[in-house]
């Protein structure tokens, strides 16, 4: 079953494809910008999205988040 948050994390991806990126960098964008700035932003996080967020890459909320350099590469 394909949950909210994962719908909104690919909703993201395919829009930073639609701008030209790979999958890969896409992805990346997505998690970091789309996911991880956001739900820090407006203190969104619960327990299901940190561990989606955890799938991906060991994160605490409200912890750095890699530079923009490293995210447009997908280094991050």
């Amino acid at each position: 079953m394909i949950t909210n948050i994962e719908n909104y994390f690919n909703s993201c991806v395919n829009y930073w494809m639609s701008k030209g990126d790979s999958r890969d960098v896409a992805t990346v964008k997505a998690l970091w910008w789309d996911c991880v700035e956001v739900w820090n932003a407006g203190k969104l996080w619960t327990d299901e999205k940190v561990a989606f967020i955890n799938q991906w890459r060991k994160y605490e909320p409200y912890g750095p988040v890699p530079e923009a350099k490293r995210v447009e590469e997908g280094n991050a």
